[in-house]
């Protein structure tokens, strides 16, 4: 998304407030990832509106300011709300049940209104975007009944890798009288991000890492739909590539900012590696394609990596990112 959308940096006053910020963030720039926010909540009630002939503007708005609110935990919701929910009654919602209308035969003026047109088409898309959810439904009943491999190299979550840390570091401290703690098991999202990435080439772009004609810099992101497999596709990457002097390098050929060239030591003794990436200034890295989906992952302003590995900088521990809001 173009930076230009941002209050200019020589403003300042109560234009550089986190209110007005919020605001002009939520107006500008999030509005329109409110559209994916639960697309098959808003699907159903959608349906349930126009099933029931209901078109009382308020009704609307309602509906957009709690899917606004929802998606980004922000006040921004609110104003980006209201827009959004008035200029879909507008089309949509002031002509729900028209359908009715047609099939009666009865005559209407209001029946042929090209709002009319504008709410089905909003309606099917929904129902193509629900599509692809039920495909991915089916890929977590399969994970769920059979535990996908961990693949090569061997996966390792943030949960995993940081308990792992603690107890390294307890053990270190305490010697064997350190108290053991229960390792979390992986969640059903990384399970499927498992079964469509197993390995070092189905990460990459247009290489075969089989016949060592590969680039493990050339992480294919047009194949990536969410975090949870950008994590197992970067763990594979740098863990393939080798130690921790690897990792500024990979994070900089992706596009991201690294902390620093020199790891960040933690409290549990290991080191760490991050890397910001704007999405205010470049658009969401995942997914590619879809304008909806790339709308809704654009509601965050950043995207950070950590990148923790064991104190000789040869073990990767983990991989974790997460997004940053107003």
């Amino acid at each position: 998304m173009p930076a230009y959308i941002s209050v200019p940096a020589d403003v300042s006053g109560y234009q550089r407030t986190p209110l007005f910020l919020a605001i002009w963030w939520g107006i500008l720039f999030r509005g329109p990832g409110y559209t994916l926010f639960g697309t098959l909540p808003l699907l159903v009630i959608f349906l349930l509106l126009e099933w029931k002939n209901l078109s009382s503007k308020w009704l609307y708005l309602i509906v957009w300011v709690l899917a606004g609110v929802g998606a980004s935990l922000s006040i921004a919701g609110v104003p980006a709300g209201l827009i959004c929910g008035l200029l879909y009654w507008f089309f949509v919602g002031q002509y729900a049940g028209n359908w009715k209308i047609d099939l009666s035969g009865t005559s209407s003026k209001r029946a042929f209104s090209s709002g009319r047109i504008v709410a089905y088409g909003l309606l099917l898309y929904l129902s193509y975007i629900a599509i692809g959810y039920v495909w991915y439904g089916y890929k977590m009943v399969e994970v769920s009944m059979r535990e996908p491999s961990r693949g090569i190299p061997f996966f390792v979550s943030y949960r995993e890798g940081i308990s792992k840390a603690y107890v390294s570091d307890k053990k270190r401290k305490f010697g064997n009288s350190a108290r053991p703690i229960n390792i979390p098991e992986l969640g059903i999202f990384q399970k499927v991000a498992l079964r469509d990435f197993p390995d070092v080439d189905s990460c990459l772009k247009g290489a075969d890492y089989t016949s060592k004609k590969f680039d493990l810099l050339n992480l294919n992101w047009n194949k990536i739909n969410n975090e949870f497999e950008a994590e197992v596709c970067t763990f594979r990457l740098l863990k393939t590539l080798g130690g921790i002097e690897n990792a500024t390098p990979w994070l900089e050929a992706q596009g991201f900012k690294s902390s620093s060239k020199t790891p960040h030591k933690t409290t549990y003794g290991t080191l760490s590696v991050h890397g910001s990436y704007s999405i205010q200034q470049n658009g969401p890295k995942f997914p590619t394609s879809g304008f909806i989906r790339r709308a809704y992952r654009s509601i965050p302003y950043s995207m950070s990596i950590v990148t923790e590995w064991s104190i000789d900088g040869k073990e990767l521990l983990y991989v974790r990112y997460s997004f940053n809001r107003l």
